[in-house]
């Protein structure tokens, strides 16, 4: 089972967002956010005032990204594994059996 998820839903509920990724302290780290653009508002003398662009953190991660392709199967690559091993403060268990408890 290898489908592409699809974010037309996603688009059509949030129109006025635009994911984008910031370089996080490692080239391999992209932090996922969304620019939301804002309507103007009106000031106290009825003019239009247009408004920025605000940035927030997107937690959909790379479910919401057209460029990525999701492997069901597969599931997300682990890209946080050489910045988590970089840091020299953890150590990892091998995991290949798995030991289920009765109770």
């Amino acid at each position: 089972m290898s489908e592409k998820l699809s974010v037309s839903k996603y688009k059509e509920n949030f129109p006025n967002s635009q994911k984008s990724y910031t370089i996080g302290s490692s080239d391999d780290i992209k932090v996922p956010s969304r620019e939301i653009k804002l309507s103007p508002t009106k000031d106290r003398n009825n003019n239009l005032q247009e408004n920025k662009p605000i940035h927030v953190y997107d937690t959909t991660g790379l479910y919401t990204d057209e460029d990525y392709n999701i492997d069901l199967e597969k599931g997300l690559k682990p890209t946080c594994n050489k910045w988590i091993n970089d840091r020299g403060d953890t150590t990892s268990k091998d995991r290949s059996i798995v030991k289920i408890k009765k109770y």
